[in-house]
């Protein structure tokens, strides 16, 4: 498909898409280590050869550090025009115009995906003005459109920046969340996680180890971070899961390593979560 026949709020999200993509320091080989999806798949997407699934949206903007609600108003703006809902139909791999696309390859099993709601609730207000700018830029009206939790509500200090009510994708289970980012598979939502061990330190760092029930997985999460601070999971006998080092605009959140896939909370035993600060000696949360 050519640029010329590419609606003009496809070619945006694409070119949003790329340029995450380029800043994220990621090969195509290299976001599909860390998503459900493959590299053909990720080559399909961003060259508007096929639709943009909204998953794959929210799992780059996980593995970017992005907070993913402008990016999904431009997604809406464009799965209009794929599915037919705008002025455009998507030419389907057989050719014929309007036929659906062919799922995505993904390394993993998974369900399908949920659209997302469109219920009204105290969520719109945290992302309204996104929405809004995004209709200013594009000249099109966009309906009540949410990240359904942008930021953890202040009496949730367990909740990280942003999640979704479900899982995005599942079938991330044990060994096969190895190397993945819990955020991308819906690993981290709050009801299914579980902090095994955390430590603070004296100037307001934090690191945790976290496990998730859904997917029998451990990674360690830190907030209160400086720029260039990094922070690892150990386990013995699995590789180590270092994240970091934390940019400027990364250290206001929270931040999470890749997942190390166990068999249950009990093989957590001896895992630890160390701060690297970029000054200073590691100081570390062990799971007892």
């Amino acid at each position: 498909m050519t640029d010329d026949a590419t609606p003009p709020e496809c070619r945006r999200l694409l070119g949003e898409l790329r340029s995450l993509r380029e800043r994220s320091g990621h090969s195509l080989a290299a976001l599909a280590a860390v998503t459900p999806y493959s590299k053909s798949s990720w080559g399909r997407y961003l060259s508007g050869a096929q639709p943009v699934p909204r998953a794959a949206v929210v799992a780059l903007c996980q593995v970017a550090g992005e907070r993913p609600a402008r990016l999904l108003a431009l997604w809406e703006l464009a799965d209009a025009e794929w599915s037919g809902r705008g002025s455009y139909t998507v030419q389907g791999r057989t050719g014929t115009p309007g036929a659906p696309a062919a799922p995505p390859e993904t390394g993993i099993t998974a369900e399908p995906v949920a659209r997302p709601s469109r219920r009204r609730g105290s969520w719109w207000l945290l992302v309204a003005g996104a929405v809004l700018a995004v209709v200013a830029g594009a000249g099109a009206g966009v309906k009540a459109l949410a990240e359904r939790a942008p930021l953890a509500a202040a009496s949730e200090p367990d909740a990280g920046p942003w999640r979704q009510d479900g899982p995005l994708v599942h079938g991330c289970t044990g060994p096969g969340c190895d190397g993945l980012a819990p955020g991308a598979l819906g690993c981290d939502r709050a009801d299914a996680v579980v902090t095994l061990a955390e430590h603070r330190t004296e100037e307001g760092r934090r690191v945790q180890v976290r496990y998730g029930r859904d997917c029998r997985a451990l990674w360690a999460r830190a907030s209160g971070l400086r720029a260039g601070d990094r922070f690892a999971l150990r386990l013995p006998g699995a590789p180590v899961r270092t994240a970091g080092p934390v940019g400027e605009e990364e250290a206001a959140g929270y931040l999470a390593t890749l997942m190390t896939g166990v068999s249950g909370p009990g093989a957590a035993a001896g895992a630890t979560a160390c701060l690297l600060p970029v000054h200073g000696p590691e100081e570390c949360a062990p799971v007892r």
